[in-house]
């Protein structure tokens, strides 16, 4: 492997580390039931103390991988960078739809085999890709940062203190060198992986996804314009994705129905997309009741934007549960008892939403004031201020009785 390393000038990425040890592959039962079992493969003994000689390379080409990735625009595929974006795409995409259309269809899929299957030759194929793409922009490479997660697209190769250069062909390699130099021990022997991410790397989760960014692309490319009618979010292996359609002419819809069919196989032929669609709706229905009828202790911050976004659904919740056809053909008969509870809570039998509407009202200004305090520029004179008003504002609302407001006070000046 040193030999190799050193041979395609990798060491210009990151130095080959002393000592290291190839790891034992292992079993560890799955969450969702324990008689399936989900196989482990480090390419390392024990990351806490025998290192990867290769590790620190291969986790600055992941960097560089997904910072390229990235690049080419959000427009070109579904990737998210992380969960805390799902919401703000999620509004965008609905947005961008409402403008041209009234409806929307929806597919969630499960990419099985993600991590397992995937030919070495696509992976590569996935990198060139990427490349080709920042190379027809005048681009020579990306700079990253020897210190720190900080990428940057490089039109030179202009060296700069603090930044490791890596020219697309220099990646490329990298990517091959860690495809044909992963190692397992196992059956008594010293395997090679000949198919599949590279386990155990640092570059595993951006290869992965840059292969499935490329099979988006691709798609949304044969689409021509119709492409515009089609966004999608995923999140490693969970991907959904919506067509914009006309309620009002079949042929709109039949049109995106159509599209949703031919995303089915858009992915890498040793890929297998799962439609989610019946148990994403009943994981949310389950989810429902949990969270509807078991009480639970959560940070105050948290149950405020629990309760926004509940409000916000409150008219998509109440035609869920009043849909007759849709409780008929999903609602299984060992559900109806807990179905039912949560169709009283959703249609205020008990006065639900009355409660959240107050609750939100005290808490709107006190969430803004723990902003405030969270923040950088928070000092003494500001948050006292930001106190007495919020003191002030409870003063002034109708929902409360004058010993509630006496008790919010009473807390607040504690505090």
């Amino acid at each position: 492997m040193k030999r190799a390393y050193e041979r395609d000038g990798l060491q210009k990425i990151a130095a080959y580390g002393k000592g290291g040890e190839i790891g034992q592959a292992y079993v560890l039962p799955k969450d969702k039931g324990l008689e399936r079992c989900r196989p482990i493969s480090p390419a390392i003994k024990d990351p806490a103390t025998i290192k990867d000689p290769a590790r620190l390379a291969g986790s600055r080409v992941g960097r560089v991988v997904r910072f390229m990735m990235f690049g080419i625009g959000e427009a070109k595929h579904f990737d998210l960078r992380s969960t805390d974006e799902l919401r703000g795409r999620a509004g965008r995409i609905q947005d961008e739809l409402a403008k041209t259309h009234d409806g929307a269809t929806v597919r969630c899929f499960d990419i099985k085999d993600m991590f397992a299957r995937l030919f070495h030759g696509s992976v590569l194929d996935a990198v060139r890709w990427v490349c080709d793409i920042h190379r027809s922009r005048n681009l020579c490479g990306v700079k990253v940062s020897s210190r720190g997660k900080t990428c940057r697209m490089a039109r030179s190769r202009r060296k700069e203190e603090g930044f490791v250069f890596l020219d697309f062909e220099k990646v490329l390699k990298a990517v091959r060198f860690e495809l044909k130099n992963t190692y397992i021990r196992g059956t008594g022997g010293l395997l090679r992986q000949m198919f599949g991410i590279p386990m155990g790397r640092s570059s595993n989760p951006a290869l992965t996804c840059l292969v499935c960014a490329r099979s988006e692309a691709q798609f949304l490319d044969s689409l021509g314009r119709d492409c515009k009618i089609v966004k999608g979010l995923r999140m490693i292996d969970d991907v959904s994705v919506f067509v914009g359609f006309d309620t009002t002419d079949g042929e709109s819809e039949r049109k995106a129905l159509s599209i949703l069919d031919r995303f089915s196989g858009c992915y890498d032929q040793s890929l297998t997309l799962v439609k989610l669609s019946m148990a994403l709706v009943k994981l949310i229905l389950q989810s429902l009741a949990r969270h509807f009828t078991d009480e639970a202790v959560t940070r105050f911050a948290t149950n405020f934007e629990m309760l926004q976004s509940l409000k916000t659904g409150r008219n998509p919740l109440e035609l869920c549960v009043c849909n007759a056809a849709w409780v008929e053909k999903l609602v299984r008969g060992e559900e109806v008892a807990t179905f039912n509870a949560v169709t009283h809570i959703i249609m205020d039998t008990n006065g639900l939403w009355k409660d959240v509407d107050k609750a939100m009202a005290v808490m709107k200004s006190v969430v803004k004031l723990l902003h405030l305090v969270d923040g950088t520029r928070a000092t003494m004179s500001k948050i006292y201020f930001g106190m007495d008003a919020v003191v002030a504002r409870m003063r002034t609302l109708d929902c409360l009785l004058e010993a509630e407001k006496t008790d919010v006070e009473k807390i607040l000046m504690d505090r």
